[in-house]
């Protein structure tokens, strides 16, 4: 789906999910005091972007866009940023690459299974597993993200009829 229609979706989710559930959210991310606190640790941050867009459905000047806010953003709050960029979604393509080359950056990170086996014959690209709070919310769902078989991994695969 276009970037318009996903946020769209995502919003429509967000109202809903005020309007049936009374879970209250933690809060997901880190402020700026916390990061700053652990840059005072040897913690170091990158770039994940400015607005967490899919950067393979963007112009180039909106890539660059993206990559030089986000970094600016962590110049503005004293924040010593490494030259690592990890791409939203793990989604990326030769012109993001490009881009981040341009500038410099000495690795980017993804968690697409298929660029993981061939980050081999690019060693810019680094391979990561996917954590979310809804999918490793506990310890064995967190285990088995990092550590469990996935279907395609093994040779299986799911027709629309199968479901």
């Amino acid at each position: 789906f276009p970037v318009t229609i996903r946020q769209a979706i995502v919003e429509k989710l967000k109202e809903l999910s005020r309007e049936f559930t009374t879970i209250k959210q933690e809060r997901l991310f880190l402020n700026w005091e916390e990061i700053k606190e652990m840059g005072n640790h040897k913690i170091t941050f990158g770039s994940h972007s400015h607005r967490h867009h899919n950067m393979t459905e963007l112009s180039e000047a909106h890539i660059d866009d993206e990559i030089t806010n986000s970094y600016q953003a962590l110049k503005s709050q004293d924040v010593k940023a490494v030259k690592a960029f990890c791409y939203p979604g793990g989604y990326f393509n030769q012109t993001t690459q490009e881009s981040l080359a341009a500038r410099k950056v000495k690795f980017a990170i993804t968690c697409q299974r298929e660029a993981i086996k061939a980050s081999a014959l690019c060693p810019t690209l680094l391979g990561r597993t996917h954590i979310h709070q809804d999918i490793t919310h506990s310890i064995p769902l967190f285990v088995f993200r990092i550590w469990g078989p996935r279907a395609e991994d093994a040779g299986l695969t799911w027709r629309q009829n199968d479901l």
